[in-house]
Order: C-alpha cells, then sequence, then structure tokens
C-alpha cells in the first residue's frame, strides 16, 4: 500500500511537463533580458542627451559671459569719450549754443556708429564703406563735387567702427568751419585701402584737403578734443599710428592701423 506525506513533490495540474516549465521560464527570463537590455541603452542614451545639453548649456553660458563683459567694457569706453567730448567741447566753446552743436554733432556720430554695430550682419563685422558713407552721406549732399570717396570693402569691428566714424565726424566739421569745404573752390579727397608690412595686413586711411583755407586751420592747431583724437586716441585704440599735416594747401591725414 502507497503512503503519501506532505513533503511529497505535487504533480503539475497545468498540464505540462517538467521540461516544457523550463523552457518557459527560460523564455520569460529571456524576454526579460531583452527588456532590461532596452532600458539599459534607453538610459545610456539619456544619459547621452542629458550630458550634451549640459554642454551645450556650459557653453551657452560662457559665451553669455564673454558678451555680458564686452557689453559693460563697451560702455565703459564709451562713457568715457562722453565725459571727453563733453569736457573738451566745453572748454573750446565760444557760448552755450556753440556748445550744444559742437557735442550733439559728436554725440550724433557715436549714435550712427552704434546703429551701425546693431545692424552689422551678424558676424560682428562692419563695412568700412558704411562707415565712411553714412558719416559723410549728408556732406557730400549739402556740398556735392568737392568730396571725394574711393576704398574697398573692409571688415571693421564695431570699436574700430565708433572710432574712425567718430574721427571722420572730426575731420568733416573741421574742413566745414575752417578747412576745404569753407570755400567753394575746396575739394576733399578720402582714400582709404590694405597694404601689408611684416606679414600683416593693414588699414592705410588718408583725408586730404586742397585749397581749404589752410590759414583757418592753422588757428586751431592746439591740443584741442579733435587734435587729440585724431592723433592720439583713434590710433591708440586702433593700436597704429597717425600723422596730422596742416601743409599750405589744407589739412592732411593719414591713419595706419592692423587690421583684424
Amino acid at each position: 500500500m502507497n503512503t503519501r506525506t506532505d513533503d511529497a513533490p505535487t504533480p503539475p495540474t497545468d498540464g505540462l511537463s517538467v521540461g516544457a516549465r523550463k523552457n518557459a521560464r527560460r523564455a520569460n527570463a529571456a524576454r526579460h533580458a531583452v527588456r532590461v537590455r532596452d532600458l539599459e541603452r534607453a538610459c545610456a542614451g539619456l544619459e547621452r542627451d542629458v550630458a550634451e545639453r549640459t554642454r551645450e548649456v556650459a557653453v551657452a553660458n560662457e559665451r553669455l559671459a564673454v558678451v555680458a563683459r564686452e557689453a559693460v567694457h563697451r560702455v565703459g569706453n564709451l562713457l568715457c569719450i562722453v565725459r571727453a567730448l563733453t569736457r573738451q567741447t566745453a572748454g573750446r566753446a565760444t557760448d552755450v549754443t556753440d556748445f550744444a552743436e559742437a557735442l550733439l554733432g559728436r554725440l550724433s556720430s557715436i549714435d550712427i556708429a552704434l546703429r551701425q554695430a546693431l545692424i552689422d550682419d551678424g558676424s560682428g563685422a562692419i563695412d568700412l564703406v558704411r562707415v565712411v558713407e553714412t558719416q559723410l552721406d549728408v556732406y557730400r549732399d549739402t556740398y556735392p563735387g568737392q568730396i571725394e570717396l574711393e576704398g574697398p570693402s573692409l571688415p571693421m569691428c564695431a570699436d574700430a567702427a565708433r572710432m574712425i566714424g567718430l574721427a571722420i565726424h572730426e575731420l568733416a566739421t573741421n574742413a566745414v568751419k575752417h578747412g576745404a569745404l569753407a570755400t567753394p573752390d575746396g575739394r576733399v579727397d578720402v582714400r582709404w585701402g590694405v597694404t601689408r608690412r611684416d606679414g600683416v595686413d593693414r588699414l592705410d586711411f588718408r583725408w586730404c584737403e586742397r585749397a581749404g583755407g589752410a590759414r583757418g586751420h592753422s588757428g586751431r592747431t592746439g591740443a584741442g578734443f579733435g587734435t587729440r583724437l585724431l592723433g592720439r586716441w583713434a590710433p591708440a585704440q586702433l593700436r597704429g599710428s597717425a600723422v596730422v599735416d596742416l601743409s599750405v594747401d589744407g589739412l592732411r591725414y593719414h591713419l595706419d592701423a592692423p587690421l583684424p
């Protein structure tokens, strides 16, 4: 007689043999392993995406910090120029009206240069042709045939464009008041180009007045704002050199500076 104890194995009730159940467990384990690998791949991809986005954010923050520092630097430079403009203009003005007209004209030239910087093509460069034409268009309209421009397109950074624009404004203002544009037969030739020295491309900018009443200029040769800007500040900011010459025919200005 067979006697069954409680420890005896329970006969299967699912109708599967022992081998079939083992195969089913192996299949379930395989499917689980596939799901685990899929999850691992998804996690790895997510980690790569997070790392890439983190790097992009870090680069963007670094660029933003550079732009912010540059903005602070430019604002500081601009304020220094405005202070110098105001101080020097006040020192040379004969009355309030003269002071206001001179100061507003110089501030306007800075405003023009800044607007050019804001509407550049996104490369951070401003065409020197546009700088020259923008500063001199009103004078060319007022004195037709007396101002000649000649030069190629040259990319300039915003700071350089602002300083060159201010120098051109100063030259044009002096020409109207005391130089070539103060007489109907006066002429102003503005030419620029590129020269190469010691393996470096350099800006060669020239302003030449003819038959413009050098007598008027000769009375303004002191170390005023215009003289300092043309002979010292402009070349210093552009890391170049400049020559201001009052010849018999009129004022001649030569600016030489390395191109970026």
